[in-house]
């Protein structure tokens, strides 16, 4: 069972669940692989404790990239905002949904090209907590405001499911609306 699910109270319910995206852990990649392959190319030319110890810290560093990408966890439920972080020493973001004040995306060059980037959460009266690595990260900041919209209306929200890659909703009968409305049909402002 994940954490987002094990820490879920009476009536709350997962809205939408976000992702790491694999290409924010690139430089980690970028530097463990080469270490790793000169330790390998190394050892079978003979090599000694150098190349042992490259492969070793090759591997620590795609271990740690790895790991980072297999326990984050991004949610959006009907009442709050939960990221955790680590296997070991975990570190867990929960932000209330009326709290919530500002979503914002912060995406490099590399970001918008692979589509990924940093959110920074702020609330009413608790500091910012920022998110890294966030795969799509339009698309967690339009659902924790989708969630807030229907959290004041007291409405339901069709569970993250629902939602297609591209961001349009599916009608339970299995049209697609158009960005910006509602399974009904309505605007968001009717």
């Amino acid at each position: 069972m994940s954490y987002v699910q094990s820490t879920l109270l009476p009536g709350e319910r997962i809205v939408y669940e976000g992702r790491v995206s694999l290409w924010s852990e690139g430089p980690s990649i970028i530097i463990g692989i080469p270490m790793f392959l000169f330790c390998a190319l190394s050892m079978s030319a003979g090599g000694t404790v150098m190349p042992m110890i490259f492969g070793i810290l090759g591997i620590m560093v795609l271990g740690t990239a790895f790991i980072a990408y297999r326990t984050t966890e991004l949610a959006v439920t009907s009442k709050r905002v939960v990221a955790k972080f680590g296997v070991l020493r975990r570190q867990t973001v929960e932000l209330n949904l009326a709290r919530v004040e500002s979503v914002q995306v912060d995406q490099g060059l590399m970001g918008g090209i692979f589509d990924f980037g940093s959110l920074v959460v702020a609330g009413a009266g608790v500091p910012s907590a920022p998110i890294p690595g966030v795969s799509n990260p339009m698309m967690f900041r339009r659902m924790v405001f989708q969630a807030q919209e229907d959290s004041d209306r007291g409405g339901m929200l069709a569970p993250w499911s629902a939602w297609s890659p591209r961001g349009n909703y599916h009608h339970r009968s299995g049209g697609t609306a158009l960005p910006g409305r509602q399974a009904r049909g309505r605007s968001r402002g009717a």
